[in-house]
């Protein structure tokens, strides 16, 4: 059984309600919640945190504002997909940057199984992304304003492709 030692702090007023007004799955009191939140902490700053913990925290941390954004939403009758799609994919990069922290065994296969990962989970935002342009009518709150980002990508994976056509081993990958 851990051996658990009493602190004492004196917090603002702010933070107490904002601590009493957070939910943390399996926390209900205020010393519970400062426990998690501690135990969570010391995970991601000793890079012990595997992908699923680090997941769950980094959605924790977007929940509020996709709460907010839900609820708008809502009451405005809109939906902008591309919001949806890159509040999915970030907490899923953030996750894969904090669970791979911790390279020390065999650091040249995890760094490169980590780039291989984040750049898959990057290019797969950017082809959903890509893919809400393809009608004129992206579910989008500003369609054109996806439209402008998606003219230079457009641009530059016609120089992509012509530079592999003229290096033919770039190609394979």
């Amino acid at each position: 059984m851990t051996q658990m030692q009493t602190l004492s702090a004196r917090l603002p007023m702010e933070d107490v309600e904002w601590l009493a007004s957070i939910e943390i799955p399996g926390a209900t009191t205020a010393s519970d919640k400062l426990r998690a939140l501690v135990a969570r902490s010391r995970q991601i700053h000793e890079s012990t945190a595997d992908f699923q913990t680090s997941l769950t925290w980094a959605r924790e941390l977007v929940a509020p504002l996709i709460a907010e954004i839900s609820a708008f939403e809502h009451r405005e009758g809109v939906h902008s997909e591309a919001l949806r799609l890159v509040a999915e994919a970030a907490p899923q990069l953030m996750a894969l940057l904090l669970s791979g922290r911790n390279l020390a065994n065999n650091q040249k296969q995890n760094a490169s199984e980590l780039e291989v990962r984040l750049v898959t989970r990057s290019m797969q935002l950017a082809t959903a992304l890509l893919r809400l342009s393809v009608t004129p009518n992206s579910p989008c709150y500003d369609p054109a304003g996806l439209d402008r980002q998606v003219l230079p990508v457009i641009e530059l994976s016609r120089i992509v492709s012509s530079a592999r056509s003229l290096n033919p081993e770039k190609k394979d990958g």
